[in-house]
């Protein structure tokens, strides 16, 4: 592991693609990089699991990524997985990446905490469900700053360092 950088493992479905699994990791340690503190982001131990489908493991259908904590500490956690399902093109793969990086970012800061009670902590403020009533994905106050950010963040990543070309080209530039 190299100094000031996350721990990223690369496991699943299209993992013999070596092209990808670079992409991937250098696009979710730009992320990382992008959405934490750099004493923060060293200490992150993240693996990203692809899935060809992720119908058959979540109960959701057409989920394209999830971001979840590994570590025992969820006041606090370093250990995260995130699950990608391949199915959707190259471009869609790396905003959804962002997406779950800023889900990661949440719980590593702090930010959001899903506690052993079922209860949900957004920003130390305890969210109750309503009665016979649910928040909807997109209204949820993490999710809506996810979708706020994937879109810039994947935009960063193409404009400002060269890891989609040489993904496309296949070459590394120095």
């Amino acid at each position: 592991m190299e100094a000031g950088k996350m721990f990223i493992n690369v496991e699943g479905y299209r993992t013999q693609n070596k092209r990808l699994v670079k992409l991937l990791e250098d696009s979710a340690e730009f992320y990382g990089r992008t959405l934490m503190r750099k004493d923060l982001c060293h200490n992150v131990d993240l693996d990203i699991v692809l899935h060809k489908s992720m119908d058959r493991y979540y109960e959701v259908k057409n989920m394209l990524g999830w971001c979840g904590i590994l570590s025992d500490s969820l006041h606090r956690p370093r250990e995260f997985q995130i699950d990608l399902c391949t199915s959707q093109g190259t471009t869609r793969m790396l905003m959804t990446l962002a997406h779950e990086m800023v889900h990661l970012s949440q719980f590593a800061q702090g930010r959001l905490r899903h506690l052993n009670d079922g209860t949900t902590m957004w920003n130390k403020k305890k969210l109750h469900k309503a009665k016979g009533k649910r928040q909807t994905y997109k209204n949820l106050p993490w999710e809506k700053e996810a979708f706020s950010r994937e879109g810039e963040l994947f935009v960063e990543l193409v404009n400002t360092t060269n890891i989609m070309d040489e993904y496309v080209d296949g070459i590394t530039t120095i």
